[in-house]
């Protein structure tokens, strides 16, 4: 009788750990971008979590935002975004576990510039962004090839 509450003992600890794991390692960050590349120019923008295909390019005018939930898995997550205005092609890490789980907590808010984007505190208004960190481009990227654009909200 003690190896059997022993062995239900252990079975209930594992099933309550794999649960718990489950919960909290499986969860949504929300990505928020503001088109701020200039007054009149629309972004391009698409996310994608890290390793899944970039998605439709999005129309977001200037000051309007574009929303993407990026799915977090604990350590591994990463999610990258590529931004198209004129005749630029540019993307960056827009989420990385270990960098910005404790800036973020569930909202990334990223100011798009032609210089870079800047991380902001998402609490702050739309219009008065109190900047976090300020990033660089990483470089040029390969948006789909998929040529129907979607348009996001006006902020």
């Amino acid at each position: 009788m003690v190896v059997k509450r022993s062995t239900t003992n252990v079975a209930v600890l594992i099933f309550l750990l794999i649960s718990l794991a489950s919960s909290h390692s499986r969860s949504s960050v929300t990505l928020e971008l503001v088109n701020w590349i200039g007054y009149n120019v629309p972004a391009f923008i698409t996310c994608s979590d890290k390793n899944k295909v970039l998605g439709d390019l999005v129309r977001v005018e200037f000051h309007g935002t574009y929303e993407y939930p990026c799915h977090t898995v604990m350590l591994g997550t990463s999610c990258r975004c590529e931004v198209r205005w004129g005749d630029q092609i540019r993307y960056f890490k827009a989420y990385k576990f270990t960098r910005d789980h404790s800036i973020c907590g569930s909202k990334c808010r990223w100011y798009l510039l032609s210089g870079g984007p800047l991380l902001a505190d998402s609490s702050s208004p739309l219009d008065d962004p109190a900047i976090k960190r300020t990033d660089n481009w990483s470089g040029v990227g390969v948006f789909s090839s998929n040529s129907d654009e979607k348009v996001a909200s006006q902020a």
